[in-house]
């Protein structure tokens, strides 16, 4: 019986033993305990549903456009209904994909806590506030956040991500006085945060 403890303790720490994945509940460490569809993978790499996520889309009402920072509000004292700067968004078409390469740890290394995500958004419109509101689906941006995740316990991630936004159409231009150019919160950046899921819902199960 003692040998048979040692030679199972040696396998979970080699990552050897699936079922140990889940010895930490008791005080919420992250678990990964396969389902019941899961547990006949036995492979390192692409477990079941390791791509997920979700679309959308979306409207914005006449006189509620979106403002993507771009144009200043005034954009129609330079052109009234036909100026050029009018990137006020009226839809917009986004989602969210995350994947999950490795189906299980591999000896030390805890690469079933590490998941990619992508999440892009596009807007759409022309619409020049007080001058012009049009059901235009011209190109305005597309903005996209991308990252890594590790999950660091079971209601717990820490992610490291990285926000770009392209400008599509006639925004790839400089459109007069009213533009106030490509860097504003549409821009550039990158940063680390943690995620905290609370109320029962959460993904690391």
């Amino acid at each position: 019986m003692k040998t048979e403890l040692i030679a199972s303790l040696a396998l979970c720490l080699l990552g050897l033993r699936p079922a140990c994945w889940a010895q930490e509940t008791a005080m919420g460490a992250y678990t990964a305990t396969p389902t019941s569809e899961q547990a006949a993978w036995d492979g390192l790499l692409f477990p079941k549903n390791s791509l997920r996520g979700f679309t959308e889309g979306g409207y914005f009402p006449s006189h509620n456009e979106a403002d993507l920072g771009r144009c200043a509000s005034w954009a129609g004292a330079y052109g009234g209904a036909n100026a050029p700067c009018a990137a006020f968004s009226r839809y917009f078409l986004g989602g969210y994909v995350e994947f999950q390469p490795f189906a299980r740890n591999l000896g030390p290394l805890p690469l079933q806590r590490v998941f990619f995500f992508i999440e892009p958004r596009a807007f759409f419109g022309r619409n020049v506030p007080q001058f012009n509101y049009t059901q235009s689906f011209a190109p305005i941006a597309l903005e996209r956040t991308v990252g890594i995740i590790v999950a660091v316990r079971k209601n717990l991630e820490v992610r490291i991500w990285q926000h770009q936004n392209d400008w599509l159409g006639r925004y790839r231009n400089h459109l007069g006085p009213a533009d106030l150019g490509p860097d504003g919160p549409y821009g550039m950046y990158a940063g680390v945060s943690t995620r905290w899921y609370f109320g029962g819902w959460g993904p690391r199960h």
